[in-house]
C-alpha cells in the first residue's frame, strides 16, 4: 500500500510539474532528490531513523522551496545553487547529530511542541509514566482546580467531601 500511495502521489505531482511548465521533457524532475532528502532532514527526521512527522517534512520542503525561489530570483548559477543546497543539507544532518547527542529536540519538533494545544514547554512537560506504575482509573475526576461554574451540578468536589 506504501508503494501504490507513493506512485499515485508520483503521478500526480508530475501532473501537476508539468500543468505548471506547460511542458514536459524527459529531463524534468533531474536532481529533485536532494531537494526532497533535504526536506526530510529540515523538517526534524532523524538521520537514525525512527523520528520524523509529516507537518515537519512540508515544514522543510517550504524552507527548500524558498531557497531554490529565492536564489533563482537572485540569478545565481545552478551550480552554485547544488552546492549551497548541500551546505544546507549538511548542515541539517550536522545539527541532528549534535542535537541528539545532547538529548535535545530538533527545532522543528520545538516548534510544533509550541504550536501544540497545552503550549508545550519542554521544561514542564510531564514525565512519561509506565502503564504498570500508573494509578489505576477510579472514573472520579479531579476537578478542584476547576471553578465553581465551571462543575455541573451533582458533581461532589474536594471541598464539599469535607
Amino acid at each position: 500500500m506504501v508503494m501504490v500511495n507513493m506512485a499515485v502521489l508520483a503521478g500526480i505531482a508530475g501532473m501537476v510539474y508539468t500543468a505548471y511548465l506547460n511542458a514536459a521533457n524527459p529531463k524534468d524532475g533531474t536532481g529533485f532528490e536532494l531537494d526532497a532528502i533535504a526536506a526530510v532532514f529540515i523538517g526534524g527526521a532523524a538521520v537514525t531513523g525512527g523520528i520524523g512527522t509529516v507537518v515537519g517534512s512540508m515544514i522543510g520542503g517550504l524552507v527548500m522551496g524558498v531557497l531554490n525561489l529565492g536564489l533563482a530570483n537572485m540569478s545565481v548559477d545552478s551550480n552554485v545553487i547544488q552546492v549551497i543546497k548541500g551546505l544546507v543539507l549538511l548542515a541539517a544532518v550536522a545539527f541532528d547529530v549534535l542535537s541528539k547527542m545532547q538529548g535535545k529536540p530538533s527545532i522543528i519538533g520545538m516548534i510544533q511542541r509550541g504550536l501544540t494545544k497545552g503550549g508545550g514547554n519542554v521544561a514542564t512537560e510531564p514525565t512519561p509514566v509506565r502503564a504498570a506504575t500508573a494509578a489505576p482509573k477510579t472514573g472520579v475526576q479531579d476537578v478542584s482546580a476547576s471553578t465553581r461554574d465551571d462543575i455541573d451540578p451533582g458533581v461532589i468536589t474536594k471541598n464539599d467531601r469535607q
